[in-house]
């Protein structure tokens, strides 16, 4: 059971990459929509897909945003970001 989509509020939109034009970019104190989590085995992490925003073939070589740049939006979207990292990782332990 999925719980997204759920809401999130960016806390850092420093150090944009190059490859990324400004008008695909965060910003810092708006609210954004998280969609997908998808698991990134490259570097052992995870990438946020929004709602608002597509990192398309002009990001290259971005697709995701990075998570450590958004916290949820209250507690309640804290408890679903928890559950969706749990499943993305149960899932891709299996």
């Amino acid at each position: 059971m999925s719980t997204l989509p759920l809401k999130l509020i960016c806390i850092d939109d420093k150090n944009k990459p190059k490859e990324i034009p400004d008008d695909k970019w965060i910003t810092y104190g708006e609210t954004y929509t998280l969609i997908n989590v998808q698991f990134l085995d490259i570097k052992n992490t995870m990438g946020f897909e929004l709602d608002e925003i597509t990192l398309d073939k002009s990001c290259f070589p971005y697709h995701y945003f990075t998570p450590d740049r958004f916290i949820p939006k209250d507690d309640e979207e804290m408890e679903q970001l928890e559950k969706s990292y749990d499943d993305l990782i149960n899932n891709n332990e299996s």
